[in-house]
């Protein structure tokens, strides 16, 4: 923990480096700004070294760690026979003139003129199982064993015809919104404002726009470029894969989440400044309340999963602020 007094208590609990570790959220990018369109690669974290060391921005612990896991099961098949039954349904009110549609229709079917036709559709499982559907409903209803009605309110089900199957899973996170106030702070005898802070994360936030780079020259800059946040490039290999440009959450000092990009992002910037003590004339916003809205940007496996929970990728982190509290006891 930094021993020089800031003048926050906010500070203090913001302190990732000591003791705080336990009540902040800090947000770790994997690549540095160079001011072009290409950005170097930051990899210094003992315990993710795919990215970064120093976060870009801290905020408070607000929420329990959430982790989701939804399943998709879908349906497949089709059940010809319950269709077809379900087309003469409609017919219930008028139980008479079905009960006559149904036997004339069985009728037809066996009648000895059309066997060359019936023959022809006995070629068919789907036909040959209707025709012995109808004509038993056919021989009950003549001998006045049941109703037509009955059966016309009823459903037909044949079995074999329909199966569910697995179409994949997802695994998403209910905290994925980092909310956090910055305030002016001491950096060694200088004094960090507001504004200087919040220009460190707009890269990570929106990218660079260049102008046309003389593929038109005529154009006069009509045309330009606009470059994704932190040098971001897809990876055709998107499950537990550390693509370039995506961000580490660490929450508190057992959690954290790796492949994460801003979706969104706000500023609110206070009315009330404050004095630069070192820069006469000069003064900046008294604070900035900032809302950043992360989102995943591959897929995880049940391994990455297993991680997360477990607290494993903080490992390095909880083994200091363990020996660090066991001192301070």
């Amino acid at each position: 923990m930094s021993n020089v007094l800031s003048g926050w208590y906010y500070d203090l609990q913001t302190d990732h480096e000591g003791p705080g570790r336990l009540t902040c959220v800090t947000l770790h990018p994997n690549t540095i700004d160079t001011g072009t369109k290409d950005w170097a690669d930051a990899i210094d974290d003992p315990d993710n070294p795919a990215y970064r060391k120093d976060p870009i921005c801290v905020a408070l612990v607000n929420e329990d760690f959430q982790v989701s896991v939804a399943n998709s099961w879908s349906d497949f098949g089709g059940d010809m026979l319950g269709q077809m039954w379900e087309q003469v349904k409609p017919l219930a009110p008028y139980a008479e003139f079905a009960q006559e549609m149904i036997h004339k229709a069985v009728q037809d079917y066996n009648d000895p003129k059309n066997a060359a036709a019936r023959d022809k559709i006995n070629e068919s499982k789907v036909s040959r199982a209707l025709a012995s559907v109808m004509s038993n409903i056919d021989q009950k209803i003549q001998s006045k064993e049941v109703d037509i009605a009955e059966y016309l309110n009823r459903s037909l089900v044949v079995q074999g015809t329909r199966f569910s199957y697995y179409s994949g899973t997802g695994i998403s996170f209910g905290n994925m919104v980092m909310k956090f106030t910055m305030f002016p702070k001491w950096n060694g005898a200088s004094l960090k404002t507001v504004t200087e802070q919040t220009e460190e994360i707009y890269p990570y936030i929106v990218g660079h726009f260049l102008k046309e780079d003389g593929l038109h020259a005529d154009m006069d800059g009509m045309i330009g470029w606009q470059l994704p946040p932190a040098g971001f490039k897809a990876d055709i290999k998107n499950v537990d894969n550390i693509q370039k440009g995506t961000l580490l959450l660490k929450y508190g000092a057992y959690y954290a989440i790796e492949n994460l990009v801003i979706e969104n992002a706000s500023f609110n910037f206070s009315r009330q400044m404050v004095k630069h003590p070192n820069q006469k004339g000069q003064f900046s916003p008294l604070y900035c309340d900032i809302t950043l809205q992360l989102k995943p940007a591959t897929k995880f496996s049940d391994e990455k999963l297993k991680k997360f929970v477990s607290g494993t990728g903080m490992a390095v982190s909880r083994e200091k602020l363990t020996r660090a509290m066991a001192g301070a006891v």
